[in-house]
């Protein structure tokens, strides 16, 4: 679990630092400034929160004591009630869903096992009129599950709870959807590992730590899953999962030198030693030189200790000299040549300026634990928004992970004319992420 001590601490809770400890705190930072947000006194938080948390965590208990098909159908109002404006009837929508249905029941009977299914979608943006378009993309991902599923199921949605996440909402707005989807949903509370939950003991189960063990567990069991693939809005993606995971690669190879003279060779550098000397003492960058370099691209890319009114890197979607700059000594430290850096930024540069990114590295753990030890077909729906034809969004070809063979993946794409695939999880992130998203 080492990898998310990189984002676990509290937004905010560095004390006086510069920059935050974490890398969610650095996102957080950069995201509000110059933004309103709801007055939410400490005292309420602390006193009033967990009150209505226990309310959404309760109702979520109710609907689970009925039928999926009523729970589904409440649910369902809700989510028509606040997507307003946004509200696509799903016939409309549908069809690529059904070109899928012979192949997705055809891998069944193969496997000899229901499949897991997996909507991922794309992620409007998160504030002004366009947020409730959010809600109508989780909603349709809900109904596309269902009509593959052809059978009772009880789809659950990706969505983060953490205040980073619902800071837009209402305090008792809040606490109500938090401990709803706390229980019908897998909610993720990013900022766990670092403090006792202030909503309730129930919030436990939200904790980042879990995360991973609850998403593949029910995609191993055969069950239904809707989740954003950026993680989040564009630029929350580029810092949290292109630099971060563009830095790990840099880092894995064994000819990565030890820790002790990789950071000696860091500390020559004066922007270095200037964030070092930023990030609070008790940060958890500290202990790891790949989480360490990943910080320091992260908050220059980030635009922390910049203009406060300047578009950021990741914002932008565009690397500056800056932040090549830094990418460029953190790869010489981990004993890249020039040729190689430059090869790898290039490679980088194109991922950056995607709204959405290839996320490599959780397709290879989809591949290798639900396909490949639990033997079960898997079946990608893809739900983008923004659409070229001016749809608010709209479900692309479905693919169907069929089986895997030392490490080779045999997929079916259900278009108008279907296609057979074979090629590695790295390779299908690349060709799924660029056909489907922005």
């Amino acid at each position: 679990m080492l990898e998310f001590a990189i984002m676990r601490m509290e937004p905010g809770a560095n004390g006086a630092a510069k920059i935050p400890g974490d890398l969610m705190g650095m996102i957080a930072r950069a995201s509000q400034n110059g933004t309103a947000l709801p007055a939410k006194p400490a005292w309420a938080k602390r006193g009033l929160q967990p009150i209505f948390a226990g309310a959404g965590f309760l109702v979520s208990r109710a609907l689970a004591g009925i039928p999926s098909s009523a729970a589904l159908s409440i649910q369902d109002r809700v989510f028509r009630a606040i997507a307003k404006d946004y509200h696509t009837p799903f016939e409309d929508l549908r069809r690529p869903l059904e070109r899928a249905r012979q192949a997705v029941r055809q891998a069944e009977q193969d496997a000899g096992k229901p499949a897991a299914l997996l909507a991922l979608l794309s992620h409007p943006p998160a504030y002004g009129d366009a947020a409730a378009l959010n809600v109508e993309m989780v909603r349709q991902a809900v109904l596309a599950l269902c009509f593959l599923r052809q059978a009772p199921c009880r789809p659950r949605l990706v969505i983060a709870v953490d205040d980073f996440a619902l800071d837009m909402l209402a305090l008792h707005e809040e606490g109500l959807y938090a401990g709803f989807v706390a229980g019908a949903h897998l909610g993720v509370y990013r900022t766990a590992l670092s403090r006792d939950f202030g909503k309730s003991s129930l919030m436990r189960r939200t904790a980042l730590d879990l995360f991973p063990w609850r998403l593949f567990s029910r995609l191993e069991a055969g069950g239904e899953v809707g989740m954003v693939l950026s993680g989040g809005v564009p630029a929350t993606g580029r810092a949290l999962y292109v630099l971060r995971e563009w830095m790990k690669d840099v880092w894995r190879r064994p000819e990565a030198p030890p820790a002790g003279a990789a950071l000696r060779s860091l500390r020559e550098n004066e922007d270095f030693r200037r964030f070092e000397a930023e990030l609070p003492l008790q940060s958890p960058l500290r202990g790891n030189v790949p989480f360490l370099c990943a910080g320091w691209a992260a908050a220059r890319a980030l635009g922390l200790g910049a203009n406060p009114g300047a578009l950021s890197v990741c914002a932008a979607g565009r690397l500056d000299a800056p932040t090549e700059a830094v990418l460029r000594a953190a790869a010489r430290a981990a004993g890249l040549g020039g040729a190689e850096i430059g090869a790898r930024i290039s490679a980088l540069s194109g991922e950056f300026s995607r709204e959405t990114p290839f996320r490599r590295r959780f397709f290879r753990l989809l591949a290798g634990r639900v396909l490949g030890r639990a033997g079960r077909p898997v079946v990608f729906v893809p739900i983008a928004h923004g659409r070229a034809d001016g749809a608010h969004l709209g479900f692309g070809d479905c693919w169907i992970w069929r089986s895997q063979d030392g490490g080779r993946i045999s997929a079916v794409k259900a278009g108008e004319s279907r296609e057979a695939w074979t090629g590695t999880a790295d390779e299908f992130a690349v060709r799924f992420v660029s056909e489907n998203f922005a």
